[in-house]
């Protein structure tokens, strides 16, 4: 919707369509269990992005990097 037209609200969102059943769980064994490519450090979802001298550095420890794999 536009906002200014007379149709709009500010109510209209696409998380007011949403059941409690939808909401994402705050559970931490949970979020591991469908995200298990974020917990292989060897090889893992990391090293498509970025190279291993970029994830071995000091720099890449203290900053967020951008990806320099593309």
């Amino acid at each position: 919707m536009v906002r200014g037209s007379a149709q709009f609200s500010s109510n209209d969102s696409p998380s007011t369509d949403r059941t409690s059943n939808d909401r994402p769980s705050n559970d931490w064994n949970d979020f591991a269990r469908r995200n298990p490519d974020l917990f292989v450090w060897k090889n893992g979802i990391l090293t498509r992005y970025y190279t291993e001298a970029t994830l071995q550095s000091e720099l890449a420890r203290r900053v967020f990097l951008f990806p320099d794999k593309f």
